[in-house]
Order: C-alpha cells, then sequence, then structure tokens
C-alpha cells in the first residue's frame, strides 16, 4: 500500500498513514443530489406557504381595521375615520333592523350620502359601538365580512346619567369589502338586528327627521 512521506527541518522521514483512493459512489451522488433538490423544493413551498399565510393575516387585519375605523367614525363624530372605511359608491343599508325597530330609516347610496345621513343621526347621542364575531373571507382582490356590533345610545350629554334612557341593540352586519391600495372599504354593508333593549325611540325620533329632510330635498 503506498504511503506519503514528509521530511522535517531537521531532515528524518515522517511517515502518514496511507490513504485509500477516493472512489466515486455514482448511485450515492445521485441520491444526494435528488435529496438537496427535494429540500430547496420544500423551502421554496414553504417560504410560498408563509407568504401566503403573512399576507392573509395582512388582510384580515386591514378589514378588521375597516370596522373599527367605522365604529370610531361613528363614536366620535370623525367624519375622516367613517369616510375612510367606505368606497365612493358604498351602499349603506339599516332597513332590516329598521323593520324590526321600526324605525325609518332610508336606503343610503354613495359615501356623500352615508357621511351626511348616518353622522347627524349617531353624532348627536353618548353613543358607543363594539364589534365581536367577526368572520371574513378574502377572494382576490374581494371580501365578504360577517360581524356583530353592540351600539349603545343614551340621548345627547345623558350617559353619565343614572337612569337616563336608552336603546341598546345588537346588531348583525353583513358586509362586502375591495381592497383599495393596503386600505379595505366597504362596498356594501347591510345591517340586520338581533335583539334589543331599552327604548329604540331614542333613534327613531333622529331618523324620522331625517327621512323627511331627504325626502323634501328630493321634492324640491
Amino acid at each position: 500500500m503506498p504511503h506519503i512521506e514528509r521530511r522535517s527541518r531537521c531532515g528524518s522521514a515522517l511517515r502518514i498513514a496511507a490513504c485509500q483512493p477516493i472512489k466515486w459512489n455514482k448511485s450515492k451522488s445521485s441520491c444526494d443530489l435528488d435529496n438537496i433538490s427535494a429540500y430547496r423544493n420544500e423551502s421554496a413551498n414553504a417560504l410560498v406557504m408563509e407568504t401566503d399565510l403573512a399576507q392573509l393575516a395582512h388582510g384580515r387585519f386591514e378589514i378588521a381595521d375597516a370596522l373599527h375605523r367605522y365604529a370610531f367614525g361613528l363614536d366620535h363624530g370623525d367624519a375622516n375615520s367613517l369616510a375612510s372605511a367606505l368606497t365612493e359608491d358604498c351602499r349603506f343599508d339599516f332597513r332590516p333592523a329598521g323593520r324590526k325597530l321600526e324605525i325609518d330609516f332610508p336606503l343610503l347610496i354613495g359615501r356623500d350620502a352615508i357621511l351626511n345621513g348616518v353622522l347627524p343621526l349617531i353624532g348627536p347621542l353618548d353613543t358607543s359601538h363594539s364589534v365581536s364575531n367577526l368572520q371574513i373571507e378574502i377572494v382576490g382582490d374581494t371580501a365578504t365580512l360577517y360581524a356583530y356590533v353592540l351600539s349603545q345610545h343614551f340621548m345627547p350629554r345623558e350617559g353619565s346619567r343614572r337612569g337616563s334612557e336608552y336603546a341598546l341593540l345588537m346588531n348583525r352586519y353583513d358586509c362586502n369589502l375591495v381592497r383599495d391600495g393596503d386600505k379595505w372599504r366597504f362596498k356594501k354593508m347591510t345591517i340586520d338586528n338581533a335583539w334589543a333593549l331599552g327604548n329604540p325611540e331614542i333613534l327613531n325620533a333622529l331618523a324620522s327627521q331625517l327621512a323627511l329632510r331627504i325626502k323634501s330635498k328630493k321634492i324640491g
């Protein structure tokens, strides 16, 4: 068996263990390459899956944020916040809830109509909206949202007083949204009532005034 020698500076010979020549195992090499290729494919698929999940989570967050902006706009009378949650041609349909609560509220079409119709109705009241049970489905640049919104209403400046008259409503929201850049906006909002406590007439008086104003504008 051949050996390798190396001489030191002092001239003595050092024998080094003989080395077997490397044999190339074609079958093992092919298997290793296949394993590497499979690993790379799995890593790429995992990365794509992680990216898809991240995009889905981001979309769901933005859709929930649209509902939160809507609720904030109502509670604070903030037109900018409410407008940011709506498309220009959004349809706002409170009629299913209105029929149950005996509230005369018209179908509103368009962002400006919603701002001019909803804020004067809710804005003067002491009110709060809490959202829950969000069910979100995203398909491309469109989405559906089902949610419960609990709203508590008092007459202006009466919310903190004991024994104040109130209306507590649990409403179901059935909504369609579209993606607008990084944000999602409501294109259609349909609101139905699940149950109510208190006196919805708090809303009815203001809603009746709103309906009369809208009818007078159409006639004029």
